[in-house]
């Protein structure tokens, strides 16, 4: 018996925790990054956005971190990271800082090289929506984060956005099809980077833009939570 309430001790002192192939997957956070020939002057302010995302985390998450381009609809992630999660009860406060901060340091170690890796000519168109069918795919089923840093202006075979007309938006939307996501109830959605990319969109524009955006999240059942320069509600 006596030897029981050591072994006990010993776990509860040292915050053992379960193997890792024992821990949940984690709540999916997915960052999605424009790297389109616009946003190549802005990589360092979009590096600061990314790292805002990362320091809100507090354990527990799967982060993932996708570029949004021409191809982003077959894009694999450039960043994955599982941030460990806390347990009250059986997490030690310092090993479980300390894992945190590698995580992170993994994770922005990662997007500064998908950040200053060289942006190739077929890449460089704006496939927005595309990159967000993908983060459907990527929560796998359950609710999430989805941070989206961009100008939001669509530049695709889907539509170029810097002559989208609002009375356009419905049939847009319809045509859309199956490359219009559902996501599952409780995602939500923060946009950042509307004026990076050097405000060449004139502000009526900039309005019809984010009109079609509430529109498609409303109807993917996703909650837009902020969409402006900078996020704030992390």
């Amino acid at each position: 018996m006596r030897k029981l309430l050591l072994l006990i001790t010993i776990v509860l002192l040292t915050g053992c925790t379960a193997s890792p192939a024992a821990q949940p997957a984690g709540r999916p956070v997915i960052v999605l990054v424009d790297l389109s020939g616009s946003t190549e002057a802005v990589a360092s302010t979009y590096r600061q956005y990314v790292q805002t995302v990362i320091d809100s985390l507090k354990g527990g998450e799967h982060l993932m971190v996708l570029p949004i381009s021409s191809t982003s609809l077959t894009a694999t992630a450039a960043v994955d990271v599982h941030f460990p999660a806390f347990r009250r009860f059986t997490t030690n406060e310092f090993t479980h800082g300390r894992a945190m901060k590698k995580a992170r340091d993994e994770a922005l170690t990662k997007v500064d090289a998908l950040l200053t890796a060289p942006r190739t000519e077929a890449a460089l168109g704006t496939a927005i929506i595309d990159g967000l069918l993908q983060a459907r795919d990527l929560l796998g089923g359950q609710p999430g984060t989805i941070c989206i840093i961009s100008d939001m202006v669509e530049d695709s075979d889907l539509a170029r956005f810097e002559t989208l007309a609002d009375n356009e938006i419905p049939t847009l939307m319809e045509s859309l099809g199956t490359r219009r996501p559902t996501y599952p109830a409780g995602t939500r959605v923060h946009v950042a980077g509307l004026s990076a990319a050097g405000g060449h969109i004139e502000p009526a524009q900039v309005l019809t833009i984010r009109r079609f955006w509430e529109t498609f999240f409303a109807e993917a059942g996703a909650q837009l939570v902020e969409y402006g320069p900078e996020f704030h509600s992390l």
